[in-house]
């Protein structure tokens, strides 16, 4: 019964309002959180440009869990602004 009720309720205006109303509240909080980048995301550029130049020995030797500077070397062929 409760999850035919739900399964109503996602079907309505009113769900899909309830999640628009829920992602603007994160996006505002993350708004007036205006940080930059920290001294980590600094370290995973860094060897992501060097990634990028193609030096994979340095950059794991900087940080070896590589994966998101990896990921950010990705990016950065769509986007090509480091910052």
């Amino acid at each position: 019964m409760m999850l035919q009720n739900l399964s109503k309720w996602t079907e309505t205006k009113g769900a899909f309002l309830f999640l628009l109303c829920i992602s603007a509240v994160f996006k505002v909080l993350l708004a007036l959180h205006d940080t930059g980048i920290t001294s980590d995301g600094v370290g995973y550029i860094s060897v992501a440009q060097l990634f990028a130049l193609g030096n994979f020995r340095e950059g794991h030797a900087i940080f070896p869990m590589s994966a998101y500077p990896f990921l950010i070397t990705l990016v950065h062929f769509v986007i090509p602004h480091w910052v």
